[in-house]
């Protein structure tokens, strides 16, 4: 029952609905514990903290994330360890705390094995880019993208392209290549057909709208920026949904509409 309410959960969070995601995770938990099935408790501790996180409940996110490690290394779950670490780092990034989450997102990459090109190892080597992105380490960024992309290419693992796409595109927006950003973001999008992540999406749409601000192609910008606001706004990434706004006041800026974009800021 635990796993099965988890399982949903999931879908809801994929299809953008986080507040439902947020009561299934919390009844999977209560399940779990009263089943008293630790891998179990450790799964749906581990999404719901993740949740937690994403939705700017930070110290209670860090409890369920840490609670969730510590039954893993219990168990011996060495894959499932690096993963939670990941999420660790994940919502000290979503802090602010960049430098103290790239040192997680470091570690996590240092314990896997490297014989072999794994899903695990380009979502990790996404997530130390995205880290670097933020940071402004726009060269260190790119080339953990560029690693995670041949990774996922050779694997044929769709998502993990779309994703890394988008982390390649989002520098080449912050180098003010317009051209080379719309291309990526353009790629991404082919590559995305139904996968159901509104999420994911939503970043694509903010990349694409960048790099038409940046192409003074502002008027095409603005509607697409505000599809990806109304995705995070009802999905309450609210980090997300913050860029997304600050891409909107530029556009905004960009035409001359100076009382929109300032309360867009």
């Amino acid at each position: 029952r635990a796993g099965m309410l988890s399982c949903e959960g999931e879908w809801h969070e994929q299809a953008g609905d986080k507040s439902r995601a947020m009561a299934l995770y919390e009844q999977a938990v209560a399940v779990a514990e009263s089943a008293g099935d630790q891998r179990r408790l450790a799964d749906v501790l581990f999404l719901r903290g993740y949740l937690r996180g994403v939705v700017g409940e930070f110290p209670k996110g860090l409890v369920d994330l840490k609670r969730a490690l510590g039954l893993y290394e219990r168990l011996g779950l060495q894959v499932e360890q690096r993963t939670t670490l990941s999420g660790v780092a994940g919502l000290y990034t979503r802090m602010g705390a960049l430098d103290e989450a790239r040192q997680y997102y470091e570690d996590v990459l240092r314990g896997m094995p490297a014989n072999k090109p794994a899903r695990e190892r380009i979502v990790a080597l996404y997530n130390l880019g995205r880290n670097l992105e933020r940071s402004g380490r726009l060269a260190e960024a790119e080339r953990q993208f560029e690693q995670s992309l041949g990774l996922a290419r050779e694997l044929h693992f769709e998502r993990g392209q779309v994703y890394a796409l988008r982390g390649l595109a989002g520098v080449r927006n912050a180098k003010d290549d317009g051209a080379g950003a719309l291309r990526l973001a353009d790629e991404a999008r082919r590559l995305f057909g139904r996968i159901p992540d509104e999420s994911l999406r939503a970043q694509l749409l903010v990349e694409r709208g960048a790099a038409l601000r940046r192409l003074r192609r502002a008027p095409e910008a603005l509607s697409i920026l505000r599809e990806a606001i109304g995705i995070f706004h009802r999905s309450e990434a609210l980090a997300e949904e913050a860029r997304a706004r600050d891409e909107l006041a530029g556009s905004l800026a960009d035409l001359g509409e100076w009382r929109q974009a300032y309360d867009e800021q």
